[in-house]
C-alpha cells in the first residue's frame, strides 16, 4: 500500500473503530430532546426478525439513532446538504430574515373530503352555534420568505376549498387577513411551527367578534417575556444554525381568579406550565402541554359555557377567553377515546369553537370523529 493511501485509511480505521468502541461504552439515550423524538433502542434478536428483515433494519437504525455525538453530525449532515444546493432540509426550507419553513403539500383529498363531510355531520348532532377557523401557518403568511424556486401548495385555496364545503350552520371565521396584515411583526416563531401568543391576539380578535362579544383591548393586556432560548419543532429537524426564539405570554390587568383541572383531575390556579420552561418543549408552558380534556372555571358570571375542539394553536390563545366565559372546556381529540360526540354534547355547550392550524388539519386522522353520531 502506498505512504498516501495510508494517510487515508489509517485516520479513517481509527474513526470507525473509536465509534465503535462509543457505542459499548456510552449510554443509550431514550428520547432525544433536542430533535424530540424517541431514538431506536437496541433490537432484540429473534429467528422471526433475522428471518424477515426488520432486525437489519431496526439495527441500521439504532446505529444511526446512538451514534456519539448525534446531534452534532446531524447539524453537520443539514450544512452539508443546504450549501450542495438543496433547498429543504427534512421538509423544512431555511428562509429569510432567519425563518424556518415548513412544506405545505401532499393535501390526501379522500381524508379532506371526509373531513368537510364529518364536520357538516356534526352541526346536525348539535343545537347551539358552532364557529370554526382554520389557522394559516407561517409558510403561507410569511411566504415572501421562501427562498426561490420553493414548492408550496396553497394554503388560502385549502382554506378556501374547505370553508365553501361546510354547512351554512357553521360559522367559518377568516383569520389570514388580519395575520398578513402584521406580516411584518412577530406573529410567528421563527424555529417552530406555532404561532406567538401576539400572533394568536390577532387571531383571537378576530374569533371573538364574529362570536358577538367585544374585541381585546392590548392595552388592557401585560406582556412578560419568560423565555429567550426556545428552539423549536422546525429546529430540531435538522438543528439548524439559527437563533433562539422568544416566548411571551400576555395576562390581562384585571383578570379575575381560576381554577385549571387537568386529565388527571388534579386543579391549577394557572394555565401555565412552569416547569416546562426548563425543557426543551417548552411551547407545553401553555395549557400544561397536550391535554386531553382541560377544564376553565372563571370569574365570569355570565353562565356561558364554551367547548373548544383544537390543536396546539389554542393553547397560547386560551386564556384570552377567559375574559369571556364562566366556564370553558378545551378538548384534543386525540386523546379523548369515547364517542367524540356524545362527550361533547355531555359538557352542555353554549357554543362550539373549532380550531386547527392547516398543515395540523390537512394530516389529522381523528378530525373525522366529529362526524360519529351520538348514542
Amino acid at each position: 500500500m502506498k505512504k498516501n493511501d495510508l494517510i487515508i485509511v489509517i485516520p479513517f480505521l481509527i474513526f470507525i473503530f473509536t465509534f465503535g468502541l462509543l457505542y459499548f461504552f456510552v449510554p443509550d439515550i431514550e428520547f432525544s430532546e433536542n430533535e424530540n423524538k424517541y431514538l431506536q433502542q437496541l433490537p432484540k434478536v429473534s429467528l422471526k426478525s433475522l428471518l424477515n428483515g426488520t432486525f437489519e433494519s431496526d439495527f441500521e437504525e439504532y446505529l444511526s439513532d446512538q451514534i456519539a455525538g448525534r446531534d452534532f453530525w446531524v447539524q453537520c449532515n443539514t450544512v452539508l446538504l443546504l450549501s450542495s444546493g438543496q433547498k429543504d432540509v427534512n421538509g423544512v426550507y431555511v428562509g429569510d430574515n432567519g425563518y424556518l419553513l415548513e412544506i405545505f403539500d401532499n393535501i390526501d383529498m379522500d381524508r379532506y373530503e371526509k373531513q368537510i363531510a364529518a364536520l357538516n355531520k356534526f352541526s346536525t348532532y348539535v343545537d347551539v352555534p358552532v364557529y370554526f377557523t382554520i389557522a394559516p401557518n407561517s409558510v403561507s403568511v410569511l411566504s415572501d420568505y421562501l427562498p426561490e424556486f420553493a414548492v408550496n401548495y396553497s394554503q388560502d385555496k385549502y382554506i378556501s376549498d374547505f370553508y365553501n364545503g361546510l354547512s351554512s350552520d357553521i360559522t367559518t371565521i377568516n383569520i389570514s387577513d388580519v395575520l398578513k396584515a402584521h406580516s411584518d411583526e412577530y406573529i410567528f416563531y421563527k424555529t417552530d411551527h406555532h404561532w406567538t401568543t401576539y400572533g394568536s391576539y390577532l387571531a383571537f380578535n378576530e374569533i371573538i367578534s364574529v362570536m358577538g362579544f367585544e374585541q381585546l383591548s392590548k392595552a388592557d393586556l401585560i406582556k412578560t417575556e419568560v423565555s429567550d432560548d426556545f428552539k423549536g419543532t422546525f429546529y430540531s429537524k435538522g438543528n439548524f444554525n439559527v437563533e433562539a426564539d422568544v416566548i411571551s405570554r400576555y395576562d390581562m390587568k384585571d383578570a379575575g381568579s381560576i381554577t385549571v383541572t387537568l386529565d388527571d383531575g388534579t386543579t391549577r390556579s394557572s394555565l401555565y406550565e412552569e416547569s416546562s420552561l426548563d425543557k426543551k418543549d417548552k411551547y407545553g408552558y401553555f395549557s400544561h402541554g397536550n391535554p386531553a380534556h382541560l377544564k376553565v372555571e372563571t370569574s365570569v358570571e355570565n353562565g356561558k359555557t364554551l367547548v373548544i375542539i383544537k390543536d396546539s394553536y389554542m393553547h397560547c390563545m386560551l386564556p384570552f377567553f377567559t375574559s369571556y366565559y364562566s366556564e370553558i372546556h378545551m378538548l384534543d381529540p386525540r386523546y379523548i377515546k369515547t364517542n367524540l360526540t356524545e362527550y361533547i354534547l355531555g359538557l352542555e355547550p353554549d357554543e362550539i369553537l373549532i380550531l386547527y392550524n392547516a398543515k395540523t388539519l390537512s394530516d389529522d386522522v381523528n378530525f373525522t370523529r366529529l362526524g360519529t353520531e351520538p348514542k
